[in-house]
């Protein structure tokens, strides 16, 4: 056993392999994909540092960085706050051998030089988020997981929950309303709502997290996989203005179950984050589920972008994708809108990303 540079704990030879590397592994870990994706083990921090200015691996970066980790279908996304902490919310999925904490989320986590995660949040009770979770909690030191506190997750879920709070880690379940400060940032739960939903379609999804990062005026919303009936119920709750967000990470991988355009409206997004697997076998996402998000600005995908990294600093954000799909999207910039318009003209994307600017409108 090594370690993975800047990282506690013993690995295995292949991650230490990993974290040593000066590329971050973004690809799918199910399916023949994977190899080729560890191969090409692209990083985008690198490319990110044309956005938030000088950065070295392994040390903390300027502002708030972001990362849509590419770890097929699932999800897993990293953040840390300069002057702040380090975040995880979600470690992607886990079988068959193959286990996105291990290969994907360590590795990542050491470049972005988090030797302690502030919270580890799971946003709902299915594999395709919490798999990698027992390898990421075996090496990296968690102050507190959140957790929606759905009763009914499976016998995966109870597993990856005892590994992780098996050394007495507190367990929290957070409340809409309750905020939590991150240096600059601002954490914001908006849901669940209590008390939870039950004879959805997906009980699990619409229980989902749902978390909004503020920094620097710049508005995150993370959707977990929010479907209808959890997104009828922020409208119904959530007081006006509450869901604008200049990014979006949609829920649940781009899915036809959400993002209807009731609720795009409400969040107004300038860009949208999709984490969703190359081929796989649910059909994400929906085509008319990325039309109706590119009628407000550039789309992502992991599947196609590879891993989507989001800066904020100075009071600008931006997107910047990788590594070989830049032939497809480039970065996107842009400072926050607090007029609460679009940004960008409906319709103009044509479902494909693209270079663009977008600035508040003034009046």
């Amino acid at each position: 056993a090594g370690t993975i540079p800047g990282m506690p704990g013993p690995c295995s030879p292949a991650d230490a392999a990993g974290g040593a590397s000066e590329s971050w592994p973004t690809g799918a870990v199910a399916g023949p994909r994977r190899e080729a994706s560890l191969r090409r083990a692209a990083l985008p921090l690198a490319a990110a540092v044309v956005a938030a200015g000088s950065w070295q691996a392994g040390r903390p970066p300027r502002g708030l960085m972001l990362t849509v980790l590419d770890v097929g279908q699932g999800d897993a996304i990293a953040v840390r706050v300069a002057g702040g902490g380090c975040t995880l919310v979600d470690a992607g999925p886990a079988a068959d051998g193959r286990d996105a904490g291990r290969a994907i989320v360590l590795p990542a986590l050491a470049r972005l030089g988090c030797r302690r995660l502030d919270r580890l949040v799971v946003t709902h009770a299915h594999v395709d988020h919490l798999g990698g979770l027992a390898s990421v909690a075996r090496q990296v030191p968690v102050g507190e997981v959140w957790d929606a506190g759905h009763p009914e997750g499976g016998l995966p879920y109870r597993q990856a929950l005892a590994a992780v709070l098996g050394g007495g880690i507190p367990l929290l379940v957070p409340v809409a309303g309750t905020a939590r400060r991150d240096g600059a940032a601002t954490w914001r739960v908006l849901g669940p709502a209590r008390p939870l939903h039950r004879g959805t379609r997906s009980d699990a999804n619409n229980n989902s997290v749902v978390l909004l990062l503020e920094y620097e005026g710049t508005r995150i919303l993370l959707a977990g996989d929010l479907e209808d009936a959890g997104e009828r119920r922020l409208l119904a709750e959530v007081p006006p203005g509450g869901l604008r967000a200049d990014l979006l990470k949609v829920a649940h991988h781009g899915s036809r179950f959400g993002s209807s355009a009731r609720f795009l409206a409400a969040v107004r997004p300038r860009a949208s984050l999709v984490s969703v697997g190359r081929g796989n076998t649910f059909g994400h996402p929906d085509p008319g589920t990325m039309s109706r998000l590119a009628a407000w600005g550039p789309v992502y995908r992991t599947d196609r972008d590879g891993a989507l990294t989001v800066t904020v600093a100075r009071a600008t954000w931006s997107v910047v994708p990788w590594p070989a799909a830049a032939r497809l999207a480039s970065p996107i910039r842009g400072r926050p809108d607090t007029s609460g318009g679009a940004g960008v003209s409906a319709g103009r994307h044509g479902g494909r990303p693209h270079s663009t600017r977008t600035r508040p409108k003034t009046a």
